[in-house]
């Protein structure tokens, strides 16, 4: 302890804050990716049935996807994150009566 500082207090308290941000910050993914499936599923029959505007919009909203989930910053070497957002958006595709979705495993 120098000067009445306890370095040790100092640094719990920044972890704590830290790990808030984390925290906050997984929130925050987690409601834009909810966002961004809402607005896939608006345009996802008429994308699959040909229409070239909502293909146009699937393909914004996962260019969209992959940078909120960082996937834009993967080198080649490197595997994307697995999450369990990919069996959610499968089991909703499929509930909603999609073609299942086979991710792959890494």
């Amino acid at each position: 302890m120098v000067a009445g500082v306890n370095y040790g207090t100092s640094e719990a308290v920044w972890a704590t804050l830290n790990a808030r941000q984390v925290e906050q910050a997984d929130e925050l993914q987690a409601l834009e990716l909810s966002r961004l499936d809402a607005l896939h599923y608006a345009v996802w029959d008429k994308a699959l049935s040909g229409d070239i505007k909502a293909i146009e919009t699937s393909l914004r909203v996962i260019e969209r996807r992959v940078k909120v989930l960082g996937l834009d910053r993967l080198n080649g070497s490197e595997k994307p994150p697995a999450g369990r957002f990919c069996a959610e958006l499968s089991d909703e595709l499929v509930a909603g009566g999609h073609q299942a979705v086979s991710w792959p495993v890494g």
